[in-house]
């Protein structure tokens, strides 16, 4: 029997329209890794939703992780995703990274226009 390689390429997936993932977790953190968070949310939150009775562990790093994606694409969802992880699950052992992870968003937050002041004084590249 001859196989063409082609024949096993099937066209292209949209990632933006799959529903029920096989193993949303997976495809969440895969895309995490790909720095692609905006996607890796929505997975993350069908992983969460998915993990809510049956594994509460992995519902606590969903919601870690949701918070750690929207850190660089909305830091004010950020801030109020890890606020929700630390009130569901305060003794998770991912609530101290949370906490961690919230203040250090904050104080951005509040010296963001010194940083920015102090940043553009500094480089060397304007003039």
């Amino acid at each position: 029997i001859s196989i063409q390689a082609e024949s096993f390429v099937s066209e292209e997936i949209n990632l933006d329209e799959i529903q029920k993932p096989v193993n949303a977790m997976a495809a969440a953190n895969a895309l995490y890794r790909a720095h692609d968070y905006r996607r890796a949310v929505r997975f993350y939150e069908m992983a969460a939703k998915a993990a809510e009775a049956a594994d509460p562990s992995g519902r606590q790093w969903a919601l870690y992780q949701i918070a750690n994606c929207l850190r660089h694409e909305d830091q004010e969802k950020a801030i109020a995703a890890y606020q929700y992880m630390i009130k569901e699950y305060p003794s998770s052992s991912w609530a101290n990274g949370a906490l961690i992870q919230q203040k250090n968003l904050e104080w951005l937050k509040k010296n963001q226009p010194v940083l920015s002041k102090t940043n553009q004084q500094n480089d060397p590249n304007q003039s």
